[in-house]
């Protein structure tokens, strides 16, 4: 139990408390809102009726809050930590195409 903490959040807010100050994190896990704006009017209902729109609009190419985290996650992990994100199937490659523009060591896969 003292190997592990789990902290949930929603990122902007967010702020390590004093006691990771000095033990950042080895993985951020995240289910941000990630669906492209332009696409919430075709989300089928059983989605739309059982989820706020808040927790599904992730802004005009549905990476807003994905960004913010990604912003925020050198601060808060340890060198070699990891991110593991949900996002919408277009997203790897803009991410990877992003991380290569700013010379980032890192990668993107997929779920099987």
């Amino acid at each position: 139990s003292d190997r592990i903490t789990v902290e949930h959040a929603g990122i902007s807010a967010w702020a390590p408390p004093p006691s990771l100050v000095q033990a950042p994190f080895d993985l951020l896990v995240s289910n941000p809102p990630y669906i492209p704006h332009a696409q919430m009017a075709t989300l089928d209902p059983e989605v739309v009726d059982h989820e706020d729109s808040v927790a599904l609009d992730g802004g005009d190419d549905g990476l807003d809050v994905v960004w913010e985290i990604l912003r925020a996650a050198p601060s808060l992990l340890r060198d070699g930590a990891s991110v593991w994100l949900e996002v919408d199937e277009s997203h790897p490659e803009l991410l990877e195409a992003q991380f290569t523009r700013n010379g980032a060591g890192a990668t993107t896969g997929r779920a099987p």
